[in-house]
């Protein structure tokens, strides 16, 4: 089973660095595969093993969680929504396909790390039940993918959002 994680995480680590990849497809089915293999032993194991393990694959990466977890189809039309209402000179001025092609990328960006959130909440409300290095883990995983996404959603909806915590020499250097 510790063989899998690892490459659990890259393939997890590369579909949220670079979403759009044409590998992307085959780094998904490869770890619902890998997953799948996880749930398999998890069934033939111990109980106490068992939970164990279920825990690290829920939680201590989001690993199922996160590639199963669809949004509710009312939130994404309401994310549309939003995008349309503050969007609304954008959609006469580009190509209608670029325009749902954005509108569509806003709400996964907005959507994607859903998993992730609901992670973050089990951290905070039971802060006792994780050990350091699963909220470690989890905490740079959820970091890893969540401020891209925002970022990214961001910058579709309000073209470009300040960093007001970077300090000012970084800031006129980033540009």
């Amino acid at each position: 089973m510790l063989g899998l994680l690892p490459r659990i995480e890259e393939h997890l680590a590369k579909l949220a660095d670079d979403p759009d990849n044409s590998a992307s497809r085959h780094w998904m089915h490869e770890t619902h595969g890998w997953i799948d293999q996880l749930e398999v032993v998890l069934s033939a194991v111990g109980d106490k093993t068992a939970a164990g393990w279920q825990d690290r694959i829920e939680m201590g990466g989001g690993f199922v969680s996160e590639i199963e977890m669809q949004p509710d189809p009312k939130l994404l039309r309401l994310l549309e929504k939003v995008y349309d209402s503050f969007q609304e000179e954008q959609r006469d001025e580009l190509p209608a396909e670029e325009y749902d092609r954005r509108r569509f990328d806003f709400a996964f960006h907005m959507t994607d790390w859903l998993s992730d959130l609901k992670g973050y909440s089990k951290l905070v409300e039971e802060p006792g039940s994780f050990k350091t290095d699963d909220a470690t883990h989890f905490l740079i995983g959820f970091l890893y993918h969540v401020v891209p996404h925002l970022n990214a959603a961001g910058r579709l909806l309000l073209d470009r959002i300040p960093d007001p915590f970077v300090e000012p020499q970084l800031a006129a250097a980033a540009g």
